[in-house]
């Protein structure tokens, strides 16, 4: 029982984390997009 909940909450934080980079990453991608597009 305790493994599983475990599992899951180390399941759920890798989502987070993946979610949180993926964020990022498109963010700093249209933030050079723009400062491209302003010189």
């Amino acid at each position: 029982m305790l493994s599983s909940v475990i599992e899951c909450r180390d399941y759920l934080a890798y989502r987070v984390i993946e979610e949180f980079i993926y964020k990022i990453s498109i963010n700093s991608l249209i933030f050079s997009l723009q400062l491209r597009s302003h010189l």
